[in-house]
């Protein structure tokens, strides 16, 4: 990735509930770009950090190789499970359901 920047277009919260609509561009080094749009929903933990995350993404301009660019294997630290931003891609429609479970650390 050369460059890259997230527009938020609309962030609701009530309640210990969150929830946004983004885009998330990215220049790759080869200079071509890819533009996802991404449905965020989250409950918060009583400390403010997330408690669990469910997105959903629709790759709006790239290349069939970069559907899965978002998603990505979160690897354990001292401080506990990082999250993780994996699932199942719905087949042939450059819909991408993403849902994780994991707890505050």
């Amino acid at each position: 990735m050369a460059d890259g920047f997230i527009e938020v277009h609309q962030e609701p919260s009530d309640d210990g509930h969150y929830a946004d609509r983004h885009t998330v561009q990215v220049t790759k080094t080869d200079g071509s770009t890819v533009r996802t749009e991404v449905y965020l929903f989250g409950d918060l933990a009583p400390d403010g950090r997330f408690h669990r995350i469910e997105e959903v993404t629709l790759m709006i301009e790239g290349a069939d190789a970069d559907r899965n660019l978002g998603s990505a294997l979160s690897k354990p630290t001292a401080h506990g499970p990082q999250l993780s931003a994996t699932g199942p891609r719905c087949a042939g429609d450059g819909v991408s359901a993403m849902a994780h479970g994991h707890s505050s650390p």
